[in-house]
């Protein structure tokens, strides 16, 4: 799944991304959540914590959802960690980087990584 939340959302946004990623979590197993967030006044993703109480609801959210970064350098030139991998299966993603310019010029940077899955016969 990506996702994009524009930086002025407000409490009905939340409500409604808390709804449908409660909804995903319900669905399927294995979750990879990819996205610009802008969460930007969470400065590490190891021991979220931001400064302001909405982007709290998010970092609440999905550490109830049992989803974690993989990101915690920044994604962004004004040094923000914005773009986000969230997973609540780590071993599914290998190899994450951060690379400026790599598709487009762009304020953001792109993340690359592989997703492993196991096949089964």
């Amino acid at each position: 799944n990506t996702f994009y939340r524009y930086g002025y959302s407000d409490i009905a946004a939340f409500e409604e991304t808390e709804s449908y990623y409660r909804e995903l979590c319900r669905k399927y197993k294995d979750i990879i959540i990819i996205g610009d967030l802008n969460l930007s006044t969470v400065r590490d993703w190891t021991t979220p914590i931001a400064e302001n109480e909405l982007e709290n609801m998010y970092v609440d959210l999905f550490s109830d959802l049992g989803l974690i970064s993989l990101v915690n350098t920044s994604t962004h030139k004004a040094g923000n960690i914005l773009d986000l991998i969230l997973t609540n299966r780590q071993d599914l993603i290998k190899n994450v980087s951060i690379e400026p310019d790599v598709l487009c010029p762009s304020d953001h940077y792109t993340l690359m990584f592989n997703i492993h899955k196991a096949r089964y016969k």
